[in-house]
């Protein structure tokens, strides 16, 4: 990494978003329950205290149409989303600008039940012959008539990495605009166990202590969901949408290659990316770090954030979705980044009811939420094996973003 950070991406926008979790169908009916201070934690009291912990999953975070859909749930809640991206973006599936559009899909684990279980209308083959990954792709190409579809993997940092390539690429001339769709299902014993064994997932016995507490010391594990998000990239003067969400500002991808499992001491990586997304901003209104809720992560990662950002993180406000609707493995960046486009637009931040004593932090960590300032917004996504990735933000609701705009 040279000293001096690359230009910032002044001339691209977000100008459509999609979102599904299993607090909402969409991204406005997540952001409601978010700020109701729902969160999947609140069905705990429904389930028998004898459920297994694939079972206790599933009642939790999955999503209604993906939970006993025919085909794979990821290609339903992918599909989903990138509809929703679409529209609002003013864009038809499969007209002309469809055509125009590279999607970069974003998963972890692609449409692995497709491989795993056997359900009426999957076509277990081409998963097999395509991968996962290639099988989501291919079908979502040939479903809303991408011009191209592209898919990197890099564990729980994916979609940020998915975001960095698809700005690179608008900006660079190689797309007109591309559609980065971010979605994760893996609700299957392979993984839920696997995370149980690793000592990352959150206590199934008894079963009310199933619930991620990030950012409070009494944090012990996250809680794994499926969900959904897409946002569309297009440079600001082609821009299909009246009223685009944000500017994008910088984006960063950093690899250190630490410990295949294992988070760093130090986090350095995720310091280098912070600091080259937030190298020129002096109004920062929100962090919203990966916070996955487990012992060895939050502290060191805030602790990262900070160094950083030195005085401009003092009091900034934080918010750590993964606590009300869980983590979204490597869609958890771009469902950040959706999310923070939707906050500042309502100009609220939700509140984070399970912060009962918040980790020592120069940062904000607010229980009740309240209102969002102007500013820019930074996301930052960690992974297994070292990936990281990172962007910040110019929504447009706020002054920053406006005179930002204005420059153009």
């Amino acid at each position: 990494m040279t000293s001096e950070p690359p230009a910032p991406l002044r001339h691209l926008v977000i100008s459509g978003i999609g979102l599904l979790t299993p607090l909402g169908m969409s991204g406005w009916s997540t952001l409601r329950s978010l700020l109701e201070g729902r969160t999947v934690a609140d069905r705990l009291a429904e389930l028998p205290e004898d459920v297994d912990p694939v079972s206790l999953a599933k009642a939790t975070a999955s999503v209604a149409c993906a939970a006993h859909a025919p085909t794979d749930p990821a290609i339903v809640l992918a599909e989903r989303a990138a509809r929703e991206a679409m529209s609002d973006a003013g864009i038809e599936p499969n007209s002309a600008q469809a055509r125009e559009t590279v999607c970069v899909l974003a998963s972890s684990k692609g449409a692995i039940m497709s491989i795993l279980e056997r359900r009426h209308g999957s076509r277990r083959h081409e998963a097999l012959v395509l991968s996962p990954h290639g099988y989501l792709a291919a079908t979502l190409r040939d479903r809303l008539g991408f011009g191209g579809v592209m898919a990197p993997v890099a564990a729980c940092a994916t979609s940020l990495v998915a975001l960095d390539l698809a700005a690179r690429m608008v900006d660079r001339g190689d797309a007109k605009r591309a559609l980065v769709v971010a979605v994760e299902s893996a609700m299957h014993p392979i993984f839920i166990h696997s995370y149980q064994r690793l000592g990352a997932l959150a206590p199934v016995r008894p079963v009310n202590a199933h619930r991620a507490l990030p950012l409070d010391q009494s944090r012990c594990g996250f809680t794994v969901c499926e969900c959904a998000a897409a946002v569309m990239v297009e440079r600001a003067d082609q821009a299909t949408s009246p009223r685009p969400w944000a500017a994008l500002h910088r984006t960063a991808v950093v690899t250190e290659p630490h410990d295949l499992v294992r988070a760093p001491e130090r986090f350095t990586s995720l310091q280098r990316a912070a600091a080259v997304v937030t190298h020129d901003l002096d109004d920062i209104a929100l962090v919203q770090p990966h916070a996955t809720a487990t012992q060895d992560n939050d502290e060191r990662e805030l602790r990262a954030l900070q160094d950083a950002l030195g005085s401009r993180g003092q009091d900034v406000p934080v918010y750590a979705s993964k606590g009300a609707i869980g983590h979204g493995l490597g869609a958890a960046g771009l469902v950040n980044v959706a999310l923070g486009c939707l906050c500042a637009r309502a100009r609220s931040l939700p509140p984070m009811p399970w912060i009962e004593n918040a980790i020592n932090s120069p940062f904000a960590i607010q229980r009740a939420g309240g209102r969002l300032g102007d500013g820019a917004h930074v996301c930052v996504a960690a992974g297994f094996g070292g990936h990281v990735g990172a962007v910040s933000l110019m929504p447009f609701a706020s002054t920053v973003a406006r005179g930002h705009r204005d420059a153009q």
